[in-house]
């Protein structure tokens, strides 16, 4: 059985971003865009700070501007 927990729900202009994280499979980001689509990559990642990074780069590049925010 698997079990996600939500590690992490960030706000980003129009954006969410969402981290969860399984023991077994590692962290993944989730996206909810401005039009309300839920977007997943399908990747895992080691880190949590890999997955949002990953999310981060991804708004960044649908929003055409720099909105990272380093932890």
């Amino acid at each position: 059985m698997f079990q996600n927990q939500l590690i992490q729900l960030v706000g980003i202009a129009d954006w969410l971003l969402g981290i969860t994280h399984e023991r077994s499979t590692g962290f993944q980001c989730w996206l909810i865009d401005p039009d309300g689509n839920l977007l997943n990559d399908g990747q895992f990642h080691s880190t949590h700070g890999e997955a949002r990074e990953t999310g981060m780069t991804f708004i960044e590049s649908s929003r055409g501007q720099d909105c990272s925010h380093k932890s």
